[in-house]
């Protein structure tokens, strides 16, 4: 039976940034419960009977594996960091296979109360391995309860990590469609917070993100080879704001180039590029919550 989300959980999660969300993992083995948070540092939590308990902070990963009909998952692959040899020494003395294994979230801020976290996985261990650097298993639902597709109500993501229009980014896609970059611009007017070009006539904030270099034979001698971010581009104005001031104003004449940038969102990668296939951040938690 699902069981309602806490009043402050339900708060947090209504908010428009909310505090990002730890996965308390509870590994039920013959005599013994092991406790781990997704964190640089160790965690005091409860346990599954609401009991105080220190929670081992380690990184954590998990692989979608298997989609059934419903796109309920069935199965997933998970791994715990082992570069200190943490986990080999409980491998050595223990038995992990089918081993139960429960996965609840909570916000951050909300961790002095059990009542805060939900729980998004209960199941089996399946399949464990150890290597120097990982512990990795598969995870196998109890039949009727909570599996990894539950979901969260506020959009969480961590940004991409790939170069911009590099290979990955890039993958099946041509770099050069994605950065556009133009040479041989010309300022028709400016400050040092903007230039007017007549000729950017792109979408509004096509350019956000990007870069302004100046030529290094341009006619304003102190803006030779001097780049700036764009801040915003606004095309009814034909303008270019820039996230730092020049060093002085342009004159009519200076020439420029002009590329494209990512702010590294996958609402960018997704509505401004079209290429959230290569998205190389976490998209999102899931986005309905349930507690099971």
């Amino acid at each position: 039976m699902t069981r309602p989300l806490s009043p402050d959980t339900v708060t947090e999660k209504n908010k428009q940034e909310s505090n990002d969300i730890l996965s308390f993992v509870d590994i039920l083995l013959e005599g013994e419960t092991l406790h781990f948070v997704n964190n640089t540092a160790n965690i005091n939590f409860f346990d599954l009977d609401g009991n105080p308990a220190l929670y081992q902070g380690l990184k954590m990963t998990r692989e979608k594996k298997e989609d059934s009909m419903d796109m309920e998952i069935q199965t997933v692959s998970a791994g715990l960091d082992n570069v200190d040899r943490g986990m080999s020494s409980y491998i050595a003395s223990k038995d992990f296979r089918d081993r139960r294994i429960v996965i609840r979230a909570v916000f951050r801020n909300l961790i002095s109360d059990s009542a805060n976290a939900w729980k998004v996985f209960d199941g089996f261990i399946d399949k464990p391995n150890i290597s120097e650097k990982d512990f990795t298993i598969e995870l196998v639902p109890r039949l009727g309860h909570g599996t990894l597709n539950s979901k969260v109500g506020v959009k969480q993501q961590l940004p991409c990590r790939l170069p911009f229009a590099g290979t990955k980014c890039a993958y099946g896609k041509d770099p050069a469609v994605l950065k556009d970059e133009k040479t041989a611009q010309t300022v028709d007017s400016g400050t040092i917070a903007y230039v007017v070009d007549g000729a950017r006539v792109e979408a509004d904030d096509y350019w956000n993100f990007g870069f302004v270099t100046f030529a290094s034979d341009t006619l304003t001698f102190a803006l030779r080879n001097v780049t700036r971010m764009i801040n915003d581009f606004v095309p009814t104005e034909n303008k270019i704001h820039f996230k730092i001031a020049l060093p002085c104003a342009p004159q009519s004449g200076d020439t420029y180039k002009i590329e494209r940038g990512c702010d590294l969102t996958l609402d960018s990668c997704q509505n401004k590029f079209n290429n959230d296939v290569n998205y190389g951040g976490i998209h999102t938690l899931p986005a309905t919550m349930v507690r099971t």
